[in-house]
């Protein structure tokens, strides 16, 4: 995926077997839609990456999801619905573009 550097949709929903999502996404400047629903091994997001052009983080379902750092200041929509984040995330206020926050089910939190 490094040399996928023009993509602008990532659909990986329902790739359970997914545990870490690969430090190559951080070469996807143009990515504006990352869809990771239902990943329900994913425990966490890659450390340090900035992707100024994402919009719309979907992480709903990823059931071993417990930390979550913002990898976009730009996010307009994240779905963290049935996620098992434990604490809302650090610098929230940071999200100054944020339209939609989705925390149903967020049993943790």
């Amino acid at each position: 995926m490094s040399r996928a550097k023009n993509l602008e949709r990532l659909d990986l929903e329902g790739c359970t077997s997914l545990v870490l999502l690969g430090s190559s996404i951080k070469h996807m400047n143009n990515l504006i839609y990352l869809n990771l629903r239902d990943c329900t091994s994913l425990e966490s997001l890659p450390e340090g990456i900035s992707l100024d052009s994402l919009k719309t983080l979907i992480l709903t379902g990823c059931s071993n999801l417990r930390d979550f750092q913002i990898i976009s200041e730009y996010i307009e929509s994240l779905y963290l619905e049935g996620s098992a984040i434990e604490k809302v995330v650090e610098h929230i206020e940071s999200l100054c573009h944020l339209i939609l926050l989705n925390l149903k089910n967020c049993r943790r939190l």
